[in-house]
């Protein structure tokens, strides 16, 4: 890291050169406290500098990860606070965005009546028509859909989400697999025999090689038979 401490952090080099330090720090190994609270200050002050730009964005987000992930007690809450606050003064930023999707995972997930849950999920689905960030579009849709189907959510949102992740596109081939398949078998639980049949067929040709291949292919015989 001495090759970091060079540069002066007055300079804006040397703003970068703390911000490259703090994400090194979340590197290092072993993990210590000392190294993650270090890591803290140095993102903090990038954000003093300025928290409007692109670094200063981007470190506020870290300080998010490090509370939910890094922190050898994490704090959920804390992490929610930084996220809300990112996408409350910069929502069209990508960064702030992404962060709108790890509060969406961290309050669905959390410990909370039912009803509330249910409230929340209602706001999120207003508020995150708005994204516009790829990554962020897709990641909600299918946290929202994740959550539709853990928590008991209609099946109808669950299939709405799970199609608008697929349009924002999926690259990942196993994760793109495991998508094509859940929108096929939504479909047949909800009678929509055309959409089933279609996803079905879409993962036989783009999946060929997946385990599930021969229950896709029964699945399909099954579909097509006439209703009794």
């Amino acid at each position: 890291m001495a090759g970091f401490k060079q540069i002066p952090a007055s300079s804006p080099q040397g703003r970068e050169s703390v911000y490259g330090q703090a994400m090194m720090l979340l590197t290092v190994q072993p993990v210590t406290r000392g190294n993650i609270n270090l890591s803290v200050q140095l993102f903090q002050s990038v954000i003093d500098k300025n928290s409007s730009d692109d670094l200063g964005i981007t470190a506020k987000y870290f300080l998010g990860r490090i509370e939910q992930i890094y922190r050898f007690e994490p704090d959920p809450a804390r992490a929610i606070a930084i996220y809300e606050d990112l996408f409350h003064n910069h929502p069209e930023h990508p960064v702030a965005q992404q962060a709108f999707v790890k509060l969406v995972l961290l309050k669905l997930y959390d410990r909370i009546p039912d009803a509330e849950r249910a409230k929340d999920f209602a706001t999120f689905e207003v508020q995150g028509a708005k994204l516009q960030d790829h990554d962020a579009v897709r990641d909600f849709h299918l946290v929202m859909a994740q959550a539709c189907a853990k928590f008991g959510f209609s099946e109808e949102k669950r299939l709405d989400h799970l199609l608008a992740a697929d349009a924002a596109g999926v690259v990942k081939d196993d994760s793109k697999a495991n998508l094509i398949v859940s929108i096929a078998e939504v479909a047949r639980k909800l009678g929509r025999k055309d959409l089933a049949l279609q996803y079905y067929r879409r993962f036989l040709d783009e999946c060929p090689r997946d385990y599930r291949t021969y229950t896709v292919q029964q699945r399909i015989a099954a579909t097509e038979q006439p209703a009794p």
